[in-house]
């Protein structure tokens, strides 16, 4: 949305009409930056949402009956987005070692879905109450074969006593939007019994945008909605003919560790 408020609302209802369930936005402000990403405070500043944003954002999800969800990694605004009517956050794979926030959140009614990215999963907080933990894979973009999809069942074993008792896992999925067949891994993830599957969208030239090459446009979207809906018999019989083997790829592991080491500096603490 580069941080205009018009071009949010609109993707909250095109992603609305095409049948999504939630919507997430990103709450950061850009004097938060550590001094080791100060560089990048006039361009966080121009894409961040303010707090009249925020609210606006809310009351169009719930306009057009979709879930608003946010990703905090600061603490102190956890109240404020209680207070504007914000249910469910998420935690990024970069925040996924602090327990404090995790901790607070869960204790404060949230639901929160915490990100894995490349993580070894004994380094994620040990926290009770958490609603969902995400497979996420941390390359932008990431080929179709590093997706490792199995990996969702490891952590749905791992963290089976942490999670609510519903014991959800999900997937981020960020490889190439631009690949003929960009909609396996999704697809997949959902016959695999995830229960929730996070895309980039917009409704802004990929080109223009930084996100561009692992965000989806209304049609893919809608492919992806609609292949979730269909009964889990027809889902199975899609995965019969999909070649399992090319989603257990670890080689992108390493990066993945090292751009998360990069952001888990980006904010202040």
């Amino acid at each position: 949305h580069l941080g205009k408020l018009s071009t949010l609302l609109e993707m909250v209802r095109k992603a609305s009409r095409a049948g999504v369930w939630g919507v997430k936005i990103q709450s950061f402000f850009a004097d938060e930056l550590s001094p080791k990403w100060k560089e990048k405070h006039d361009y966080y500043k121009e894409r961040e949402l303010s707090w009249d944003d925020h609210g606006a954002f809310v009351l169009e999800c719930h306009k057009n009956n979709v879930v608003p969800i946010t990703s905090v990694c600061n603490i102190a605004h956890l109240t404020r987005l209680k207070d504007l009517g914000f249910e469910y956050l998420k935690i990024g794979s970069a925040e996924s070692w602090h327990e404090d926030l995790i901790r607070l959140a869960v204790m404060q009614k949230f639901k929160v879905f915490v990100s894995t990215g490349g993580r070894d999963l004994d380094y994620i907080a040990d926290v009770r109450g958490i609603y969902a933990f995400f497979h996420c894979v941390s390359q932008y973009p990431a080929r179709l074969d590093q997706a490792n999809l199995f990996r969702m069942w490891e952590i749905k074993n791992k963290f089976k006593s942490k999670t609510t008792k519903e014991n959800h896992y999900g997937f981020s999925d960020h490889t190439n939007s631009y690949h003929p067949q960009w909609n396996l891994p999704s697809f997949v993830a959902s016959a695999m019994g995830a229960s929730f599957i996070e895309k980039h969208f917009t409704t802004i030239e990929r080109e223009k945008i930084k996100d561009g090459k692992v965000s989806i446009e209304y049609e893919q979207l809608n492919k992806l909605c609609e292949f979730d809906r269909l009964d889990q018999k027809t889902k199975m019989e899609f995965l019969d003919n999909v070649p399992l083997s090319l989603f257990l790829n670890l080689e992108s592991k390493k990066n993945e560790r090292e751009i998360i080491d990069e952001y888990e500096k980006r904010w202040k603490r």
